[in-house]
């Protein structure tokens, strides 16, 4: 994805450069192009950038996949469902970095869960300590992030 937006970026520099020359004007939107290429170019994606930054602006402008809403789930043991373990933690932060979301469920309860009746379900729910079911969770999450 990240090469594919820095193909597109590198179009764009080139335009913006020949727009520089007649418009000075437009000097600040091609240094927030150049570091938003840096950015690509060392691995960062463009949605780590502050919304309202003049570098988010162009990413969303240009339509860029790596300026789009990421939603990672940390599949967590049984453990961890109330309180989250280290990995999964470093998977929350890493989304925090990114400027994007994060949840974290156990898959083998929740295909258990697929299985039972709704008062099942929320038996053993209280039982586990979970206010919601990972699945509804996944399901909203996406809605809820994207900008």
């Amino acid at each position: 994805m990240a090469l594919a937006d820095l193909a597109s970026l590198q179009k764009r520099r080139d335009k913006l450069q020949r727009e520089v020359r007649v418009n000075p004007k437009e000097a600040a939107k091609l240094e927030a192009l150049d570091r938003l290429i840096a950015a690509l170019e060392a691995g960062q994606p463009a949605r780590s950038f502050a919304p309202g930054s003049p570098e988010a602006e162009l990413a969303r402008d240009a339509f860029l996949l790596t300026a789009k809403p990421m939603l990672y789930v940390a599949n967590v043991d049984e453990a961890q469902i109330t309180s989250l373990g280290p990995m999964a933690r470093a998977v929350f932060e890493h989304a925090a970095r990114e400027n994007s979301r994060a949840i974290a469920f156990n898959g083998k309860i929740e295909a258990e869960f697929a299985g039972m009746s709704d008062e099942d379900v929320a038996m053993f729910r209280a039982d586990y300590g979970i206010t919601s079911g990972g699945l509804d969770r996944l399901i909203v999450e996406p809605t809820i992030c994207s900008a």
